[in-house]
């Protein structure tokens, strides 16, 4: 987490839940002085180089991980699955609902799209507040017990995007296509060794 929030176990949901929108931001001080010593499980090779700062250099608004498979995954399966305390979708509702949705663009994405272009910039502190309104809007609709870590963590996206730029040049997109590859070859019948 790039900030100081707590997370708890929901008692209805059933999963560690990060409420609230003003926990302060995480320090390469506090981090590496082990200010909350519950967060750290062991030592990281990263803490030995010194001009590294361990809250600043670890990206964590890659679209990949963050969105795709863990905000729109999340909402996918609450919907389908009758999670968020819903009922589970019927055959039909899914048919009309995929009809529907190729027909349209989601509104929430606009803050996504204007953070993954410099031609946006000036509208980042914008899309930030977006984010904001987003995050606690999730938590009116559906109930603190929902808000995983992901999606505590849109409300550091635009602060990513202001230090390392656009979000499309710091995606894993590339690396998880490269990575099948990787499988693979690793994967044949005659590597059972590099197995």
């Amino acid at each position: 987490m790039k900030c100081t929030v707590v997370g708890y176990r929901h008692p209805v949901s059933r999963a560690v839940c990060f409420p609230g929108v003003g926990a302060p931001p995480r320090t390469n001080e506090n981090f590496r002085g082990r200010a909350c010593p519950e967060h750290h499980k062991e030592t990281s090779p990263l803490e030995k180089l010194l001009n590294f700062d361990m809250v600043l250099n670890v990206v964590f608004a890659d679209r990949l991980h963050l969105n795709d498979l863990g905000v729109m995954r999340k909402f996918i399966q609450a919907y389908v699955f009758g999670l968020f305390g819903a009922e589970q979708w019927s055959a039909n509702d899914l048919y009309a609902i995929s009809r529907e949705l190729q027909n349209i663009a989601l509104p929430s994405e606009i803050h996504l799209t204007i953070l993954s272009s410099k031609f946006y910039k000036r509208s980042w502190p914008v899309a930030g507040q977006m984010l904001k309104h987003f995050v606690t809007d999730f938590v009116k609709i559906y109930g603190e017990g929902y808000i995983s870590s992901n999606i505590h963590n849109l409300l550091r996206v635009a602060s990513e995007a202001e230090d390392k730029g656009p979000l499309n040049t710091m995606t894993a997109y590339p690396f998880e296509n490269a990575l099948q590859l990787l499988k693979l070859l690793i994967r044949r019948a005659w590597k059972t060794w590099s197995r």
